[in-house]
């Protein structure tokens, strides 16, 4: 019962890393913009003469509405825009996106472009210290830290560790992986970091042996108050039979 017991110890517990493990570096220059990433969606505004123009241009016998577009950004980064094809926006702030853009519209038949975009299905995956409270979080600004995201859930729950958050990001294949610690003062640094589509937010729970261990064997012990009970039933039947 011991050893299934430690076997089965913390078993609630997700994305462990070995003692040995390196977690990434932070950039010396957190950047604080939001970047573009595959799967994001944006809507798009293109006006001309500098923004006092709505534009509906004609095109092979169709009229074409640049006035609010919706704008997927391709599994490659890639995106389609009206006139231009597609132009690779992954890793572009949508401020340089819209300079990008611009730049390219230039090239065409309007004049003094005006580009807006807005990235509409921003979210991150947070787990605040207890599995069944998890949550996908839509970004509730243009640049969400994880002192907002956090907040969004009400905290990190009673049961976490506040010295151990892991900021999950990237390829789930080869991910960058921060490690967080908000249990002091000066892992606020880090917390300013600038949240990214789809970054994963891990608190780790507490270690609670003592716990688990009795909740591990409770159905045993069951088990065995009902052996005990029987038995203590066959000996009184017994002594006063004899």
């Amino acid at each position: 019962m011991l050893l299934f017991a430690c076997k089965a110890m913390n078993p609630s517990i997700m994305l462990r890393t070995p003692k040995d493990f390196q977690y990434d570096a932070f950039p010396q220059q957190p950047d604080s913009s939001y970047r573009i990433a595959p799967n994001d969606r944006f809507s798009m505004q293109i006006l001309g003469d500098g923004g006092e123009l709505y534009l509906n241009l004609r095109r092979g016998g169709q009229t074409m509405n640049f006035n609010q577009l919706d704008v997927l950004v391709e599994y490659d980064g890639m995106a389609k825009l009206p006139v231009l094809g597609r132009v690779p926006l992954e890793g572009l702030t949508t401020r340089e996106a819209e300079i990008y853009i611009e730049d390219l519209f230039e090239q065409t038949e309007i004049n003094r472009p005006y580009v807006t975009i807005h990235v509409t299905n921003r979210q991150v995956i947070i787990f605040p210290g207890t599995g069944s409270n998890a949550q996908v979080v839509p970004f509730a600004r243009e640049n969400m830290n994880l002192f907002e995201a956090l907040a969004q859930v009400g905290g990190i729950n009673t049961l976490g560790r506040a010295d151990k958050i892991k900021l999950i990001r990237g390829e789930f294949k080869n991910p960058q992986v921060y490690l967080i610690d908000l249990s002091t003062i000066d892992g606020m640094k880090h917390a300013d970091l600038s949240l990214q589509a789809n970054d994963v937010i891990y608190v780790e729970p507490r270690r609670r042996p003592v716990e688990l261990f009795l909740q591990s064997i409770q159905p045993y012990l069951a088990t065995l108050t009902a052996l005990m009970s029987v038995a203590t039933t066959v000996i009184v039947v017994q002594t006063l039979s004899n």
